[in-house]
């Protein structure tokens, strides 16, 4: 994938966009992060810098104030990159199944201990097919 690594001011706004999941302007960014203090020209460097990496593309534009604004979506997914960051501190594939099944069964009792519905089913097949998956791995080496 060729995924390099971001700064911790890319990833939360990277988080930014995958939070909202649509496509967004500068205008939306500053809305969505009143919390921080990045100014607009600190939002259009990082916007420029995560375009260069390929996290990001522009997607289109709309008007705001009377003036044209461009749109951007995300190009790079929360799990995709989580993965290659993973990869990147020497995780193997089979470590990181594991840790998806391990990640479904925390859930599933969290779950449990509120109320019980019918994505319980649905998180058991889940789990089933991670488990043939980690399976399947360890086959492998």
């Amino acid at each position: 994938m060729g995924l390099k690594r971001l700064s911790l001011s890319e990833e939360e706004l990277m988080n930014v966009f995958w939070k909202i999941g649509t496509p967004i302007t500068s205008v939306d960014i500053l809305q969505y992060a009143k919390d921080k203090t990045w100014s607009g020209n600190y939002i259009h460097k990082m916007l420029r810098e995560l375009e260069e990496k390929k996290f990001i593309e522009m997607c289109g534009a709309e008007k705001h104030r009377g003036r044209l604004v461009r749109q951007f979506k995300a190009i790079v997914s929360r799990e995709d990159y989580a993965t290659f960051f993973l990869e990147q501190q020497g995780l193997s594939t089979k470590a990181l199944a594991d840790i998806a099944v391990a990640f479904v069964k925390k859930k599933q009792i969290k779950k449990k201990k509120s109320e019980a519905d019918q994505k319980d089913v649905i998180d058991e097949q889940l789990i089933k097919k991670l488990q043939e998956m980690v399976d399947a791995l360890k086959e492998e080496e």
